[in-house]
């Protein structure tokens, strides 16, 4: 290894950064019936936006993918942290985000609010109730 790679390793190390590009982390994507698809990578992401849905349809996305990606229980909380932001993970494409298990009392009650809405909260539970409306969701990777 040249000098100057070795430099790079060190102060990668140092840092606490990996030497492995971001894209390096697994991305995975849950599409909904409905055309709405969840995307992300850890307890932090997102449903991106559709003409025509709704609170119902973004919750319902976001409790799917947190049940098939993350594991999450019934009982874990899903809290929207940013709405209609722009897309992390789709170029041009505008995103609702959320939070897998945010700090204990973070968030309002679902139903209490039009939406969705920064802040608003509901158990993983209560979202795949959501979905019992013939809502049938396809796995796009494995």
């Amino acid at each position: 290894m040249q000098k100057s790679g070795k430099i790079l390793a060190a102060i990668c190390v140092v840092a606490g950064v990996s030497a492995l590009p971001a894209s390096a982390q697994t991305v995975h994507r849950l599409a909904t019936s409905s055309g709405l698809v969840a995307v992300g990578s850890s307890s932090n992401f997102e449903v991106l936006t559709q003409a025509g849905s709704g609170k119902v349809d973004y919750f319902c996305a976001a409790g799917e993918f947190a049940k098939r990606w993350l594991n999450a229980r019934n009982s874990d909380r899903l809290v929207v942290t940013g709405v209609r932001d722009r897309s992390q993970y789709r170029a041009n494409r505008l995103a609702v985000a959320f939070e897998l298990n945010a700090p204990a009392g973070q968030g309002e009650d679902f139903l209490h609010v039009g939406g969705p809405r920064v802040g608003q909260s509901i158990s993983v539970g209560h979202s795949a109730a959501l979905c019992g409306r013939a809502r049938i969701n396809t796995v796009l990777d494995d």
